[in-house]
């Protein structure tokens, strides 16, 4: 994944990188628990400033996923559980098109208007 590289260092990168996964692990584990909308939206502000596509976001939700899989093997519990979190997934999705959306959108009117 890269994040801005001409903005950021590697070592500034790779910390980002982990904190970003940091709170999307977060961010999952509390998923069903409150109203998560101003989670998702505080994630997915960072995930747009940091420039991560779509794509990185789907590596690091499937790293997530493996790594709790194998602590439930580990515990001997069923992991078919973790298929709802695919509901997180899509919802960060949507919140992150739809902000790139709107940038775009915002870009397109400001082009319009000079």
């Amino acid at each position: 994944m890269e994040l801005n590289p001409y903005c950021l260092s590697d070592l500034e990168a790779t910390d980002k990188i982990d904190r970003l996964r940091q709170q999307y692990r977060d961010l999952v584990l509390n998923y069903f628990q409150a109203n998560p909308d101003r989670a998702v939206e505080e994630f997915v502000t960072e995930l747009f400033n940091a420039n991560l596509s779509v794509s990185d976001l789907i590596i690091i939700h499937t790293e997530l996923i493996e790594d709790l899989t194998r602590q439930l093997h580990i515990e001997g519990r069923n992991p078919n559980i973790l298929l709802d979190y695919r509901i997180t997934l899509i919802d960060v999705i949507a919140h992150l098109c739809e902000r790139y959306r709107s940038c775009l959108s915002n870009s397109a009117q400001a082009l319009g208007e000079n």
